[in-house]
C-alpha cells in the first residue's frame, strides 16, 4: 500500500529507515524487493534483521537481496542514491520533525516519500516531512496505523518473514 506512491514514479532504489518498529521496516524492505525494487534498510541489529528477513538459515544469496546497514555511515550510504524513502515511525519512540528533515536533507535523489506513523501521533514529524517534500516537489504519502501488536516471523525453520 505505501509503496504505491513509490512505484508510480518509476523508482528503482528504495531505502527504509526510522525509529519505528523494526518488523514494519523489515516488511516494507522485503515488499519493495518483491516488487522489483533495489531495497535497503537501516537498523541497529543487522544480524537479527537478516534472520528476521530470511529465517534462521541466511544465505549469502539472501543477504545480497536487501542491503542491511547500521550507524550514521551506513544510513548516509543508503540515502545517497535512494529514489524512494519509506520512513517508519510507528511503534517504539515514534518519529520527530528533526529526524524527517535530516533524512530528506541527506537524500538528494529522492523522488517519493512514504511515512508510517501511529494514528493520532507524530503530527510534527508529518508536518516537517510534508514541508520538506513540498520544497522539492516530492510526493509524500502518510500511512496511519493503529497501535502495533504481535511479533516477528516465528521460529519455524525456513519460514522467513512475510
Amino acid at each position: 500500500l505505501w509503496l504505491l506512491a513509490a512505484s508510480a514514479h518509476a523508482l528503482t532504489k528504495v531505502a527504509v529507515l526510522g525509529p519505528g518498529d523494526p518488523w514494519v521496516s523489515l516488511n516494507a524492505a522485503k515488499t519493495a524487493h518483491r516488487q522489483g525494487l533495489v531495497s535497503s534498510i537501516a537498523c541497529n541489529k543487522p544480524a537479527e534483521a537478516r534472520k528476521m528477513l530470511w529465517g534462521p538459515e541466511v544465505s549469502s544469496e539472501d543477504e545480497a537481496k536487501i542491503k542491511v546497514v547500521e550507524g550514521a555511515e551506513g544510513i548516509g550510504e543508503i540515502l545517497e542514491d535512494a529514489e524512494g524513502l519509506i520512513i517508519s515511525g510507528a511503534g517504539f519512540a515514534g518519529l520527530t520533525g528533526n529526524y524527517c528533515e535530516t533524512v530528506l536533507r541527506n537524500a538528494p535523489e529522492c523522488k517519493s516519500v512514504a511515512i508510517c506513523v501511529e494514528a493520532g501521533k507524530n503530527a510534527d514529524a508529518i508536518d516537517a516531512a510534508r514541508k520538506a517534500c513540498a520544497e522539492r516537489s516530492i510526493p509524500c504519502s502518510v500511512l496511519r496505523v493503529h497501535e502495533l501488536r504481535g511479533g516477528g516471523p516465528g521460529t519455524n525453520k525456513g519460514a522467513g518473514a512475510a
